[in-house]
């Protein structure tokens, strides 16, 4: 007898949906969501193949204390060891097409965590990631950012092409990634709080930072998402300015160069004035110094705004420049070899690199010093 995908997970009745409707609310406002589906993962994982045996394995762990994560909430795994592997992703999303989104393929991140994910961790008052097999979490290498009204279908789909699944599903599907929908614990509870408030440490933790710019440009617009890119250079002591990638998709390096898109943390919009006020104290706290002692608190606010606008926007234009010229770089020596994405797409995977995230062809200080003097001679650098 094969079980459907979802039998094994209690449907809430009205009452306990509009209480965990409600409880969403107060937590992660934007970001990234998905959830664990009862899916059939990838081979090199040893998990089970058919959908009962991996439904089997979540029911498994419907006890926090079976787990993995047994320890009392002060005293489990850190946040950043929360990640999920992108091979998780994929195919989580083939199982919510055939099954619990069939008729809505357009669902966004936000209708996952309210629909999918806080009703099976609502009860528990737990981090999603802890319904999930040990061997496909662990502890993450990229933070992911990106807004939670943007589609969770194209996320994935982004994630896919950026570490070229299809090339190398086995080393793709192993990148294990930070997402807080999956991270954080969603739940209107004290972990939650602290879940909250660790963004600086989890990114700090991690390698790298991808931010999902949609072709609107409504990601830039959200104080997370700023929030997020301006933490990722605070990495290592101030020296994460090569460790953002951004997955522009439509809109590319021109787009902030001409304004179209800008960055005013000022104005940027958050669900919940409470994350403002916080994250604004943090921001003039950190950029708000002034030489004289005379400064007054919105003098220091405002410098605070100013540096943080110029900071950002710097590494959104530093991050893009790389980005396409390593396209232009790679396109040209890929049609030397036949031409074509295929061409484009062997360089990258023959470059030498021993991880998907270095074979994105991260710029180092040498590409940093280049950038900013084809920028005063631009004629001399081009390419």
């Amino acid at each position: 007898m094969v079980l459907s995908c979802f039998s094994c997970i209690p449907s809430p009745n009205k009452e306990e949906t509009e209480e965990r409707e409600s409880q969403a609310q107060t937590s992660y406002p934007e970001a990234s969501s998905q959830s664990y589906g009862e899916s059939t993962f990838n081979s090199q994982f040893n998990v089970p193949v058919s959908p009962a045996s991996t439904i089997a394995a979540v029911s498994a762990r419907a006890s926090p204390s079976d787990t993995g994560f047994s320890t009392p909430s002060d005293e489990r795994r850190p946040l950043w060891n929360c990640g999920v592997r992108l091979a998780f992703m994929v195919d989580l999303l083939d199982e919510l097409d055939q099954g619990f989104f069939r008729s809505r393929p357009a669902f966004t991140t936000e209708d996952l965590v309210k629909q999918y994910i806080l009703p099976r961790v609502a009860g528990r008052k737990c981090r999603y990631v802890e319904l999930v097999p040990p061997r496909l979490a662990g502890k993450a290498t990229t933070y992911v950012s990106h807004r939670w009204k943007g589609s969770f279908r194209e996320l994935v789909e982004r994630l896919k092409a950026h570490y070229m699944y299809e090339r190398d599903k086995e080393a793709a599907g192993s990148i294990c990634l930070w997402i807080d929908v999956f991270s954080v614990n969603q739940t209107a509870c004290e972990e939650a709080t602290r879940d909250r408030r660790a963004t600086r440490q989890v990114i700090a933790h991690t390698q790298y930072t991808v931010f999902s710019m949609d072709r609107e440009g409504e990601a830039l617009r959200r104080l997370w998402c700023q929030y997020e890119l301006w933490l990722t250079l605070e990495r290592n002591g101030g020296q994460g300015r090569d460790t953002l990638h951004v997955m522009s998709h439509g809109l590319g390096l021109q787009a902030i160069l001409d304004d179209t898109i800008t960055v005013d943390v000022e104005h940027a919009q958050a669900s919940h004035p409470s994350d403002q006020k916080r994250i604004m104290a943090e921001v003039t706290r950190s950029l708000g110094a002034v030489d004289t002692t005379e400064g007054s608190a919105s003098n220091r606010r405002s410098l605070a705004i100013m540096r943080f606008n110029e900071t950002v926007k710097d590494l959104l234009i530093h991050s893009l420049t790389q980005k396409e010229r390593s396209a232009a770089s790679s396109g040209s020596m890929g049609s030397r070899k036949g031409g074509g994405q295929g061409g484009m797409l062997e360089n990258k995977q023959g470059s030498g690199a021993s991880t998907p995230a270095q074979r994105d062809g991260l710029p180092g200080e040498a590409a940093r010093k280049r950038r900013l003097s084809s920028q005063r001679n631009p004629e001399a650098h081009a390419l």
